[in-house]
C-alpha cells in the first residue's frame, strides 16, 4: 500500500468523500491538497477543488496550502506568501503536509521544509 493510500485512510474523511476525490482528481498530488482542502473547511465541493486544480494546479495547490495553514495556525497576512513558498518548495504534496501538521508555528513549517530539502528528500 502506497503512502498516500495510508494517509488518505486516516485522514478521517468519510468513505463516500474519499471516493469523489478519486475520481475526480487528475494526479495522485491532487488527491492529497483536495482532501487536505475538504479537511480544512473549505466552502466548495470536491468536483469544484477538482476543476480548480484542472484549471491550475499551481494556484490551486497554493490556494489549498492557504487553507490548511489558516486551518492550523489561524487568520496571519503571511500565510499567501508561505503557501506560495511551499507551491515553489519542490517537496512531496505530503511531505508538506506533514510539515504543517507537525509544525508549531508558521516559520516552523519553514524550517522542516528547509531542514527536508537539505537532506535530499528523495523524489
Amino acid at each position: 500500500m502506497t503512502p498516500l493510500v495510508l494517509w488518505a485512510r486516516s485522514c478521517g474523511l468519510a468513505s463516500d468523500i474519499l471516493v469523489q476525490v478519486a475520481e475526480r482528481a487528475g494526479a495522485p498530488s491532487d488527491v492529497a491538497l483536495i482532501i487536505e482542502a475538504v479537511r480544512s473547511g473549505v466552502h466548495f465541493s470536491v468536483t469544484e477543488i477538482a476543476q480548480f486544480f484542472e484549471d491550475d494546479q499551481e494556484d490551486a495547490a497554493a490556494w489549498v496550502f492557504t487553507a490548511l495553514l489558516h486551518h492550523r495556525f489561524g487568520d496571519r497576512p503571511s500565510l499567501p506568501d508561505l503557501a506560495d513558498a511551499l507551491v515553489d518548495s519542490g517537496l512531496d504534496e505530503l511531505d508538506l503536509i506533514r510539515n504543517i501538521y507537525e509544525a508549531e508555528s508558521p516559520a516552523q513549517v519553514l524550517e522542516l521544509v528547509s531542514s527536508s530539502q537539505r537532506s535530499g528528500t528523495p523524489d
